[in-house]
């Protein structure tokens, strides 16, 4: 039997992970986890395996208020309510995502912080029905060895709540 022993989200898919307490498992996932991605100028997913960089940016987002926060590691900070304009589809590995592009000072700063021009997408939200998962993750070196297997609840599902 797996148990979770930290829970993680990203937000913005292949930015810094967010440790969470708490988070709502619906069917389709988790509503916060993922809720935006960077396409390139030609449209094409662009993440965390393309370009590194986009590791280093830390986020937080509250779906409540629908307000996303990006630091860098610069030190400069974009933050504010998100506003979407058209439509557009993503392949992620041959199943398209459509999304809306986000307006607002994230596409610049995130373009600047990797050198080259990409923009960012919400999905749309999910609206199935869900159950509140509450853990209370167990703290251990994650290169820990031996015993049972660590799962981390962003990439392994919450089996364990």
């Amino acid at each position: 039997m797996a148990h979770v022993s930290w829970l993680t989200i990203a937000p913005v898919k292949g930015l810094a992970l967010v440790e969470v307490e708490e988070l709502l498992l619906a069917r389709e996932g988790v509503a916060e986890n993922r809720r935006f991605y960077l396409v390139d100028a030609d449209g094409q997913r662009y993440g965390l395996l393309r370009d590194g960089k986009l590791g280093l940016v830390r986020q937080a987002y509250d779906a409540a208020r629908e307000r996303l926060e990006l630091a860098f590691p610069d030190g400069s900070v974009v933050s504010g309510e998100v506003d979407v304009d058209g439509e557009v589809t993503t392949d992620f590995y041959g199943r398209p995502v459509t999304g809306r592009l986000v307006r607002g000072p994230w596409s610049e700063a995130l373009s600047a912080h990797v050198g080259r021009s990409v923009r960012l997408v919400r999905t749309e939200p999910s609206t199935a029905p869900a159950g509140r998962c509450r853990c209370s993750p167990r703290r251990r070196s994650r290169n820990s060895g031996g015993g049972p297997a660590e799962t981390s609840a962003s990439t392994r599902g919450a089996s364990g709540c």
